[in-house]
């Protein structure tokens, strides 16, 4: 993003779901998104209220585990309270993604975690 902070997209509402697909390899022993699917500087999420499930998970789909990944959801305002910046950067197959840009220390991937409910 050449050095440039992004900003809080004012699209984006603090109350709006975002949608991350979780593979079974980042789904913990309990039954829970890990940690691990929280850590990138740029997240790649989905704005719920541009998309449906279905069409979230279609790019995962074709997987032989396809039936064992998993969509969790989490409030926008959830990352903004710890300082990270949600934005859309829609793609061509998918108009609805946005990005949570931040470093994620762990104390912000446990809180992302803990935060998320499962799509059914």
């Amino acid at each position: 993003m050449d050095n440039i902070e992004p900003f809080n997209d004012p699209a984006i509402l603090d109350i709006d779901d975002l949608y991350r697909r979780i593979p079974p390899s980042q789904i913990d022993d309990e039954g829970r998104p890990g940690i691990e699917a929280f850590e990138d500087l740029e997240l790649s999420v989905s704005v719920a209220k541009l998309t449906t499930p279905r069409m979230t998970m279609a790019p995962v789909s074709h997987r032989s585990n396809f039936n064992r990944w998993r969509l969790a959801s989490f409030l926008a305002g959830v990352p903004r309270e710890e300082g990270q910046r949600v934005y859309m950067q829609p793609e061509e197959n998918n108009p609805a993604h946005a990005i949570v840009w931040g470093e994620k220390s762990l104390r912000i991937q446990c809180k992302l975690a803990s935060a998320c409910q499962w799509v059914e």
